[in-house]
């Protein structure tokens, strides 16, 4: 549609597909939260060593943005004349299991994780 429309009416546009973007002010809690928030929540209501439940079995892979390289990124497209849609993110990949262990070390807790089936 967008072609289509810059075609007809001369209008330049940008179009960009943004991957898990999160900040720090971000939903923590009430089911829109992101992996991040829903980790660090689950870690930081958790007894010392005790453990976390993750739904699966932890080994999709995330590539997660924060908000302000996001917004860095949204303002050097609008400067170029990118005309395709790039996707905004990077490259780097983590599974769910691999950034559980990260908080859990981060917050000097200890603990382990146990696997669920989702809702």
């Amino acid at each position: 549609m967008c072609p289509a429309y810059t075609g007809e009416y001369g209008f330049e546009r940008r179009v960009v597909r943004l991957h898990n973007i999160y900040s720090p002010c971000g939903t923590y809690c009430g089911g829109r939260e992101k992996v991040p928030a829903v980790l660090c929540r689950k870690v930081a209501g958790a007894e010392r060593g005790g453990e976390i439940e993750i739904w699966g079995g932890g080994d999709q892979t995330r590539s997660f943005c924060v908000m302000s390289d996001c917004v860095q990124g949204i303002y050097r497209l609008m400067q170029t004349g990118y005309p395709q849609p790039p996707t905004l993110g990077t490259e780097d990949r983590v599974t769910v299991n691999e950034l559980a262990r990260m908080i859990i070390r981060l917050s000097g807790k200890g603990g382990v994780t146990r696997h669920a089936d989702g809702p």
